[in-house]
């Protein structure tokens, strides 16, 4: 009884430390640094560099995404955590904003295209 207890008071805090507008900042400084890495390893794959030095920017991404994580008071498990509570009012949200939703396009693409070019400098190297 006392875990339940917790766990209640727990999200209770932790839905009145973030908003809908910060989840969607967070999700987005994560997806920008997501794309830069990827962009990185890209140019690290052109100067054909070590699998060590891609574990480096994989490591220094994944840093850098707990950092705005941090900086937030939360984490990217608390950050889902948060999605699934609120998933409608997340997609609706998102739904009455047209430049939030074409700035989730824009980002997802260029990701997308990264990590095609990704792909075909790998299946090149076959």
């Amino acid at each position: 009884m006392q875990k339940i207890i917790f766990f209640i008071i727990g999200l209770t805090i932790y839905s009145i430390a973030i908003d809908i507008p910060t989840y969607y900042r967070l999700d987005i400084e994560s997806m920008k640094i997501t794309l830069k890495g990827a962009k990185e390893r890209l140019e690290c794959l052109r100067k054909n560099c070590s699998l060590q030095e891609q574990y480096a920017i994989d490591e220094k991404i994944q840093n850098k995404i707990s950092e705005i994580f941090s900086n937030a008071n939360t984490t990217p498990s608390k950050h889902i955590g948060f999605y699934m509570q609120h998933r409608k009012d997340i997609l609706a949200y998102k739904e009455n904003n047209l430049t939030l939703q074409q700035l989730y396009r824009n980002i997802q693409n260029s990701i997308e295209n990264i990590n095609e070019q990704i792909k075909t400098f790998l299946e090149g190297e076959q």
